[in-house]
């Protein structure tokens, strides 16, 4: 019974994200959960960084592939774009990617529909750090079976800077490969002391002007 209401709840939001129309990235806050929209990108850009890790688990292995695009001309926030996509060389199929670390960061989450694996759900986690998408039977168009490749999933920052972290690949058993996600760009040391010196030079003429 409580597996039927959760179907049912399932096709009412896969029937409301449908209506509303999923052509483009919707934002998705702290607790939300949306039925993954589609959208082409990223869109023009410069490819700043790729990284390709290698997954292994109790039951399927694969690879994780990471692209991070700044200059992505449909991102809303004018930050860095992140991609992932999984490649699964079986013999299971894959149910679920996560990563983090979004906290404090705008994003704009979707999929590429051009080829691969499209995602059903996508959530983040409620203090906002953890992105995940969710490849469902139930609705949707399954999980990632052996052989195959996810659709890119794409993430649109506003931030400025990124790291790496660690990426998750989820089902039976767990696999974790090398990423990138955001941070936040701290000045250096010595910036900070130029900046202050140049604002106490123009405090000083200031008040030598007003004298």
């Amino acid at each position: 019974m409580a597996r039927n209401k959760f179907v049912y709840s399932l096709l009412a939001l896969a029937a409301l994200g449908l209506l509303a129309g999923t052509a483009q990235a919707v934002q998705i806050n702290p607790g939300d959960t949306i039925f993954a929209p589609s959208e082409p990108g990223p869109v023009g850009g410069v490819l700043v960084d790729s990284l390709t890790s290698n997954l292994n688990a109790l039951t399927f292995t694969g690879k994780l592939y990471t692209e991070v695009y700044s200059g992505d001309a449909a991102n809303p926030y004018g930050g860095l774009t992140f991609v992932y996509w999984v490649e699964n060389s079986g013999p299971n199929a894959l149910a679920r990617y996560t990563t983090s670390n979004f906290a404090g960061f705008l994003t704009d989450v979707s999929y590429d529909p051009q080829a691969g694996r499209a995602p059903t759900l996508v959530d983040r986690g409620v203090s906002g750090d953890v992105i995940g998408y969710s490849y469902l039977d139930v609705i949707g168009n399954g999980k990632i079976l052996a052989g195959e490749t996810s659709a890119k999933m794409v993430v649109q920052t506003d931030a400025q800077g990124y790291t790496r972290t660690l990426g998750f690949v989820i089902n039976g058993s767990t696999a974790q490969g090398a990423t990138f996600a955001p941070t936040q760009i701290v000045p250096e040391p010595s910036s900070i002391a130029l900046a202050g010196m140049g604002l106490a030079g123009v405090i000083g003429y200031a008040l030598r002007r007003r004298r």
